[in-house]
């Protein structure tokens, strides 16, 4: 219920855009492309960081060393996402709209590293506000 909730989020933010899409119909074919991608990054750091917490690996007060950690790894996962989503936005897109394949690349990779961020930042906040005594 929690990802059909995130999801209408984001087909509302979407839907606006309609008549865009229309205009640049390449941006159809690769925004579930982005999205599944972000979505899968999340998850991998979120799990990482949750298995880290749960086996005592990791603690709240390791939040930044975790999180940079996660930045550096998920940097070459943004890079090469973003070059891939670059090269196939360029193949399919009309010649008039191959810039699109430059600003996908770059949304892909900032995309991949919020997901890497969020992903870890979650877990470690959540962590952190339940256990802390008041």
């Amino acid at each position: 219920m929690g990802n059909l909730v995130l999801y209408i989020g984001a087909a509302s933010a979407i839907a606006p855009f309609q008549p865009l899409i229309a205009v640049v119909p390449v941006l159809a074919v690769i925004m579930p492309i982005m999205s599944n991608a972000s979505g899968t990054v999340a998850i991998q750091a979120l799990s990482v960081t949750v298995r880290g917490l749960g086996v005592g690996e990791v603690t709240p007060k390791d939040t930044l060393q975790v999180l940079r950690k996660e930045i550096l790894a998920g940097l070459g996962t943004a890079l090469a996402l973003g070059f891939t989503i670059t090269l196939l936005s360029m193949i399919w897109a009309t010649v008039g709209d191959r810039w699109v394949g430059l600003v996908a690349g770059t949304v892909m990779a900032m995309n991949v590293l919020v997901a890497a961020s969020l992903g870890t930042l979650l877990p470690m906040v959540s962590n952190a506000s339940i256990w802390t005594p008041h």
